[in-house]
């Protein structure tokens, strides 16, 4: 089906089952959440070319069942992915800071700049993921985060305000893992808390637990329940709470998750959806 943002915005507020602000934006959108893992949704959204409006195709796959994960494959543009590299390029980088207080250590060789012209395209793209009209959620202003080899981001949950991620891969390289993606945790025992998720994956394997997104850094992928890659272009969106029966809100720390070093520079595009 065909987005744009009146139409997303108009079935976004359809799907709506009841008033409460915060539980609208929280989680997985219905229309969303009723796609089976593996299975896709075609759309397409309004870009720039060469000074006019054209129509963009993309999919959106899920990946995972739990916590809910989708692929937005080829959702940026070759030249959309090229001139944001290209601006960030252009602006004075500042070493990334973590809201987890683990330290600079936690995120080694990695560096952050903040664009300015670029919120359209954040706006828009938020919009097919939670919703936006009511006030109660706002997409935070785009940054370029880079990392140099080797660099990584420890195992971390976004959480706090931020209530969705969607993490943009600007130039196909990938080392994105999510552990607990699909592990079957028994309901006892789901983590509840930061400390808890990190003791559940002291056993697990990159490619062989949970969710390892891979890019062109490595060449040959067999894709699996564990492992799938993405190209530039490409996006992974994931929600950081979960909405119970009693319409509490609590953080879903299944979607804890950690950018592995690789041996190649990486650029990333996280988009942050907050609320509260």
């Amino acid at each position: 089906f065909f987005f744009d943002n009146r139409l997303e915005t108009t079935f976004m507020n359809d799907a709506k089952d009841d008033d409460s602000s915060i539980t609208q934006v929280l989680g997985v959108p219905q229309w969303l959440n009723h796609l089976p893992k593996g299975e896709s949704l075609y759309a397409c959204r309004q870009v720039m070319l060469e000074g006019e409006t054209s129509h963009h195709a993309y999919s959106i796959q899920r990946v995972s069942s739990h916590p809910p994960i989708f692929l937005f494959k080829g959702i940026l543009t070759g030249t959309e992915c090229h001139d944001i590299v290209r601006e960030a390029s252009h602006k004075t980088a500042t070493p990334a800071q973590t809201g987890h207080n683990q330290g600079a250590t936690a995120r080694p060789h990695s560096s952050v700049v903040w664009l300015n012209n670029w919120d359209f395209l954040a706006e828009s793209v938020a919009q097919s993921s939670v919703s936006l009209d009511d006030g109660a959620a706002w997409v935070e202003s785009m940054q370029v985060v880079t990392y140099t080899q080797e660099g990584e981001y420890v195992l971390h949950h976004d959480g706090n305000e931020r209530i969705a991620t969607a993490l943009y891969y600007l130039n196909g390289v990938g080392g994105t893992w999510f552990p607990l993606a699909d592990c079957n945790t028994a309901a006892d025992s789901v983590p509840t808390n930061r400390q808890e998720a990190l003791e559940m994956t002291h056993s697990c394997i990159p490619g062989e637990d949970g969710l390892l997104i891979v890019g062109k850094e490595v060449p040959l992928v067999e894709e699996n329940d564990h492992v799938i890659q993405v190209q530039a272009g490409d996006a992974v969106l994931f929600y950081n709470y979960l909405v119970g029966k009693d319409e509490r809100a609590r953080s879903d720390w299944t979607t804890i998750h950690a950018g592995l070093p690789s041996p190649e520079t990486k650029q990333y595009l996280p988009i942050f959806c907050s609320g509260f």
